[in-house]
């Protein structure tokens, strides 16, 4: 967990006292362009300057940051004597800053620390904004699942947000994990105002992924992968990256190779979300 939260309004002025209580004299503030238009990373780099640290602002991330990205910013924080950093996002900025702090940190490029436990060295102390850190904690200590390990390989192919990657695929990994954790799914759907009382798992299940569909249609994210750019060529590929993620060890079913290349075919249709009820065909028995 982290050792210290504070959220609340205001809580932006205090980046710089937070800064200097990790021991820090010299900041790199890691942003992007839209956060800086917005004033946000002016404040932050005020902050720091009253509480006495010395500062230097990296902007040059986009959305997905690049390794190169990283790279550059790590450069940076050598070349400047940086101690700290404080990462003004924006989930881009955030993840950017932690790959400059790996980087700063360990020997090596980003593609040599991937995966579980090869990072030999912490990165420097991190002082991030709280606008996804309650989803980060959460995640970084109960891992995460088939969702996430798909979308990450979907990311890199598409440049696309990885909150968008993970909606279009949350149906079709509910519905295949439903049946081995399905009071975790009763609570979900008790939680979203569902009457359970005498309905069977089937029709929990089909009600859970219609809303689910609604949910990520009202949001705006009602594309097809197709229409995003994926094609059935790519579906096999993004399936083995997903079966070697870290992520898909804690799902709450094992899947193979032809379960993750059917539920990746799911969003690929212009389909009703009605009809991942039952199983989609092809996805093997339960194990």
């Amino acid at each position: 967990m982290a050792p210290e939260v504070i959220f609340g309004v205001g809580a932006l002025h205090l980046a710089g006292r937070y800064g200097r209580n990790l021991g820090g004299s010299n900041a790199l503030v890691v942003s992007d362009p839209g956060v800086l238009a917005a004033g946000w990373a002016q404040q932050v780099l005020a902050s720091v300057e009253a509480a006495g640290l010395e500062s230097t602002l990296f902007t040059q991330v986009t959305p997905n940051p690049r390794i190169d990205e990283a790279a550059a910013g790590a450069r940076v924080y050598a070349e400047q004597g940086c101690d700290v950093i404080i990462a003004v996002g924006g989930g881009s900025a955030i993840d950017c800053a932690k790959c400059i702090g790996l980087l700063a940190a360990n020997h090596g490029g980003l593609r040599a620390l991937a995966g579980a436990d090869n990072v030999g060295a912490p990165m420097p102390p991190t002082d991030m904004m709280l606008g996804s850190l309650e989803a980060g904690l959460a995640f970084s200590n109960a891992s995460l699942g088939a969702v996430h390990a798909m979308a990450h390989g979907l990311g890199g192919l598409l440049d696309l947000p990885h909150g968008q990657c993970n909606a279009m695929l949350l149906e079709g990994v509910v519905d295949f994990n439903f049946a081995h954790a399905e009071q975790r799914y009763r609570e979900a759907a008790a939680a979203m105002g569902f009457e359970l009382g005498g309905i069977a798992s089937g029709e929990i299940r089909k009600r859970l992924v219609v809303e689910l569909r609604r949910l990520r249609e009202t949001a705006g994210l009602g594309d097809t992968l197709s229409r995003c750019g994926v094609h059935r060529t790519d579906v096999h590929e993004l399936a083995e990256i997903a079966l070697n993620d870290p992520c898909v060890v804690t799902n709450p079913r094992r899947p193979c190779q032809r379960d993750i290349e059917v539920i990746s075919a799911i969003p690929m249709l212009e389909r009703k979300a009605e009809d991942l009820h039952p199983s989609p065909k092809g996805i093997s028995n339960a194990r």
